[in-house]
C-alpha cells in the first residue's frame, strides 16, 4: 500500500466507499430529525444561523429522501 507524503495516510483513505442500504436509511432518519428540529427553532436561533422562518418551515416540510446534493453518492 502506498502513502501520500503530506499526511502519511494510505492513498485509498480519501476514496469513499459505497454506503449500504442501512447507512442510507440511517442518514434519511437523521435528516428527518434535523429538519423537524429546524422547524421548532425560535427567531433568534434562526437569525443566528442566517435563515428566515419561511426558509426553515420550507426545509422542515421536505421529505427525508430529498437530501441535499452534497449528501448524495
Amino acid at each position: 500500500m502506498s502513502y501520500t507524503a503530506q499526511n502519511c495516510l494510505p492513498i485509498t483513505a480519501g476514496r469513499k466507499k459505497p454506503r449500504t442500504l442501512l447507512q442510507k436509511l440511517q442518514d434519511m432518519r437523521a435528516l428527518a430529525r434535523q429538519r423537524q428540529h429546524l422547524g421548532t427553532l425560535d427567531m433568534h436561533l434562526l437569525h443566528d444561523i442566517g435563515i428566515t422562518r419561511t426558509q426553515a418551515e420550507n426545509e422542515a416540510q421536505k421529505p427525508s429522501w430529498q437530501a441535499p446534493a452534497y449528501w448524495r453518492d
